[in-house]
């Protein structure tokens, strides 16, 4: 069923990673952590990308909080931290709620609540860590790295490009690289889109690499300082600032 109500194949976490050692949680209350296990393995999944949703139902118990904070805090998060399944149920991915909690326990109020929430954290990081999410990010990252170096030609081959994107000069398709327009390191989850990148030459490529440049406002601004063409600018804003 859950495969069927998200946009991506998911497994739920529930028997997948291994229990966080209680040595430093023994002082908590037995059922509050039992409480906190239950909803847990409820409400978290794995998506086939190895990544960590937690569906939001539950998501007060995991968090310390009643359900209509932890509803509002669902509603104040980005698009792209969380997803709307086809029942109408809220996923939130799990790095927005490892940021949380990591902030909740600066302000948690009490002790004993801070350490709830650290348990909560430690669930958040053994089911990241367990061997069934590590086996499929490492898929994901072969996966990935076979599609960036493919993005040059398919890019090329797909728009039959012979001129160099940005300055208009002939392309030496030998030495021609694919250039990120939003780069590989700050935005690595859509390092292998083809529409995240433009054919440069070596030389222009190498340009835009001294300037550190790393989005596409930062690139469009080298472009009207270089010359260059920004015909690609609203382009990138059709597929990605949606």
């Amino acid at each position: 069923m859950m495969r069927e109500l998200l946009p991506f194949k998911g497994e739920s976490v529930k028997g997948l990673y291994k229990k966080p050692s209680m040595e430093q949680f023994e002082h908590l209350d037995s059922k509050t952590i039992k409480g906190i296990d239950n909803a847990w393995d409820k409400i978290g999944i794995i998506n086939d990308e190895g990544t960590v949703w937690v569906e939001s139902s539950k998501l007060h118990t995991v968090i310390r909080t009643t359900k209509g904070s932890a509803k509002y805090w669902v509603s104040k998060l980005q698009k792209n931290e969380k997803i709307v399944a086809t029942n109408g149920g809220i996923y939130v991915s799990g790095s927005s709620l490892c940021k949380y909690l990591d902030e909740r326990v600066n302000y948690a109020g009490k002790l004993n609540t801070e350490d709830y929430l650290e348990y909560s954290c430690a669930l958040l990081v053994a089911t990241r860590r367990c061997s069934r999410a590590r086996e499929l990010r490492a898929r994901r990252y072969e996966q990935t790295s076979e599609k960036l170096k493919r993005l040059k030609s398919i890019r090329i081959k797909a728009h039959k490009i012979t001129k160099d994107e940005l300055t208009g000069d002939d392309l030496n398709i030998r030495t021609a690289e694919f250039s990120h327009i939003r780069s590989k390191s700050a935005y690595p989850q859509i390092a292998h889109y083809l529409n995240n990148g433009l054919i440069v030459n070596k030389s222009t490529h190498d340009l835009i690499t001294r300037n550190n440049v790393n989005d596409e406002k930062e690139l469009l601004f080298l472009c009207q300082q270089m010359s260059w063409s920004t015909k690609w600018y609203n382009n990138f804003k059709k597929s990605f600032c949606k």
